[in-house]
């Protein structure tokens, strides 16, 4: 067999990871346009609410975080689309991991960005009484561990961009060397 041949092995592998990335590539655009569809119909009804609904404007922000999924399921949905093509190890599915987890790092920190201003909203209106403080409190907690639970998973997502990238790298110095 020659150097540059694909063993047999190989090519069946890659024909499940091809049709496996088919599936995940259906399931992430179906997601990416639900959640487009969540959030535009959800920004309609709070805006046609106006001023009947004295949470209108915590419902219009929190209604944002359905755009940030709708982005990141498309950033999911290229990157399986290029997995489903056979690119496996191309720049451009390095760039579009990197992508993915920008994303995710994105929507995580804006998502809390907001549950944190709504707190401090809150904080703001109900005065310090102790109950309500518990409450804001444990609010708080489950902000952070919101944060935590999506900036980590998406740090994690570039850092193996990066790894694949210098992968990749490594593998076209050796076949130069060769």
């Amino acid at each position: 067999m020659n150097a540059n041949e694909m063993s047999p092995k190989a090519n069946a592998r890659l024909k499940q990871i091809m049709a496996a990335s088919r599936t995940f590539k259906i399931i992430f655009l179906i997601a990416a346009i639900v959640f487009g569809i969540i959030g535009i119909l959800s920004m309609f009804v709070m805006l046609w609410m106006g001023e009947r609904h004295p949470e209108v404007m915590r419902n219009l922000v929190l209604n944002l975080s359905y755009f940030g999924y709708a982005v990141t399921s498309w950033f999911a949905c290229q990157l399986f689309s290029a997995y489903a093509s056979g690119n496996l190890f191309a720049p451009t599915v390095v760039c579009r991991i990197r992508w993915l987890g920008i994303g995710t790092v994105l929507v995580g920190i804006v998502n809390g960005g907001i549950h944190m201003l709504m707190l401090v909203k809150e904080i703001y209106q109900a005065g310090a009484s102790v109950p309500m403080g518990l409450a804001i409190l444990i609010s708080l907690i489950q902000v952070c561990i919101q944060i935590f639970f999506n900036v980590v998973p998406g740090l994690a997502i570039i850092f193996i961009a990066k790894v694949m990238d210098e992968g990749r790298k490594i593998q076209e110095e050796q076949e130069l060397t060769v």
